[in-house]
């Protein structure tokens, strides 16, 4: 069991266009799937990509309340509402922004145990969901925000990138 970093900006696989997991027995996906939850359990963190972890499959974990749920070939395929929240990211160690999103989500997908489900998401959860949903189509929070607000967050994240020795 191996706990991975999360990639950081400008690594290529946060812009890689993800595909759809099509085995999902196989030992390569099963590590996966546990890297996910082990990343996500280190940094304490509300959601996290496959392509974070440097794998660009159509698979993401969300835990907003304590209950890590997984995506895999995820669809949203309703949106509706507004919500404006301060987000974060881990491939942006450091740097955070407000991003409007719907407050409202549907999305279907297949769980660990290779379920289909859909979920009407609100809140934090579709928040979360979204962020993560992103990731997949190589969407970076940094591209929902403006020219002035984009070049500021870069200039933050090669300032903690120095500090703290990231590459």
């Amino acid at each position: 069991m191996t706990t991975q970093s999360a990639l950081t900006y400008p690594a290529k696989e946060l812009r890689a266009k993800c595909t759809n997991v099509v085995d999902f027995t196989s030992e390569e996906f099963l590590a996966l799937m546990q890297d996910l939850i082990d990343t996500l359990g280190a940094y304490g963190a509300l959601g996290l990509a496959a392509p974070q972890v440097g794998v660009t499959k159509r698979v993401f974990v969300t835990n907003v309340d304590g209950k890590p749920q997984f995506f895999i070939n995820p669809r949203i395929t309703r949106r509706d509402g507004s919500i404006t929240t301060k987000e974060g990211c881990l491939s942006f160690p450091n740097v955070f922004t407000r991003v409007e999103r719907a407050s409202e989500i549907t999305i279907h997908a297949i769980d660990a145990g290779g379920e289909e489900f859909k979920a009407e998401l609100t809140g934090m959860d579709a928040v979360a969901a979204q962020h993560e949903y992103d990731h997949l189509d190589g969407v970076l929070f940094i591209d929902k925000v403006g020219k002035l607000e984009k070049s500021m967050m870069l200039k933050r994240l090669r300032k903690v990138k120095k500090k703290f020795g990231i590459r």
